[in-house]
């Protein structure tokens, strides 16, 4: 086979796990399922290593998870348009800058190293999630952690998950 047609293969796989299932996907991870149980509800058959790739595309896309401390960032300059009524009644908009004080993120991000641990010493971190109801032992393992710290977005699953691993 050549190099084109793995090429070629690679992406009808893509597309066809994308037209079957995705959507099943995004939508099961954005009500807080894990991988396992994700793949139990699909009605097509989908391995869950492409499960775990759509779920992790999905909750970065979606800003649950910043691949950057959220800290550093340098914050942008933001605008907002003001309709304005000139003498005459002609309508412009004015564009004008908001107060940083009034577009403060309210949201906090919790640093997670999950992919750090599993790398360093697999047994370990696996009798670490022993801790752990299986909901929340799945809900990790079945994502594809990378090896470096990620910023997850607080919520009671991960605070609750934070406090049991003792991290």
């Amino acid at each position: 086979m050549s190099k084109e047609d793995s090429y070629f293969h690679k992406a009808l796989k893509n597309f066809m796990y994308d037209m079957a299932s995705a959507g099943t996907i995004r939508a099961l991870t954005k009500k807080g399922l894990s991988t396992k149980e994700i793949k139990k509800r699909l009605d097509f058959p989908t391995p869950e290593d492409v499960i775990r790739e759509i779920s992790w595309e999905y909750l970065v896309s979606e800003k649950i998870i910043l691949l950057e401390d959220p800290k550093k960032e340098t914050p942008k300059k933001k605008y907002k348009y003001v309709k304005e009524y000139g003498k005459y009644g002609k309508t412009s908009l004015k564009r004008v800058l908001i107060d940083d004080e009034e577009e403060i993120d309210k949201e906090s991000y919790i640093p997670i190293k999950f992919g750090i641990l599993l790398y360093k010493d697999k047994d370990l971190f696996l009798k670490k999630l022993e801790k752990l109801n299986e909901k929340d032992k799945d809900f990790i393992l079945g994502l594809p952690w990378p090896v470096k710290i990620v910023y997850y977005k607080e919520d009671e699953r991960i605070k609750r998950i934070i406090k049991k691993l003792g991290e």
